[in-house]
């Protein structure tokens, strides 16, 4: 049963940013809006600077394995993220090619 909460939460670290980039991001003409799941891309890996930066100690010292799931997480967002954006543009350009057909 653990092994499918950890890949849930993984599919919906994914498809947050997924479903931003592809369904919102079209209505939003801010460049800057488009960009949020960049931006919250960059929580996670702040997260793992501030980890490792810390100073070791106690018998396990577990902050590489922390870090390493911080950047898990960041590199989920982001490949999100670029999945929906190319999946948008995809569609865009199919549309685009219907309308000079017609």
């Amino acid at each position: 049963m653990d092994e499918f909460e950890l890949i849930l939460a993984a599919l919906a670290i994914f498809f947050l940013p997924f479903s931003y980039s592809y369904w919102l991001a079209r209505k939003i003409k801010s460049v800057y809006l488009r960009l949020l799941p960049l931006y919250v891309s960059l929580i996670p890996i702040g997260f793992a600077v501030v980890t490792m930066m810390q100073p070791a100690g106690g018998f396990l010292d577990l902050r590489g394995v922390v870090a390493l799931f911080c950047l898990i997480i960041a590199v989920l967002i982001i490949l999100g993220m670029g999945a929906g954006t190319l999946l948008r543009r995809y569609h865009n350009k199919k549309s685009n090619k219907k309308t000079e057909i017609d």
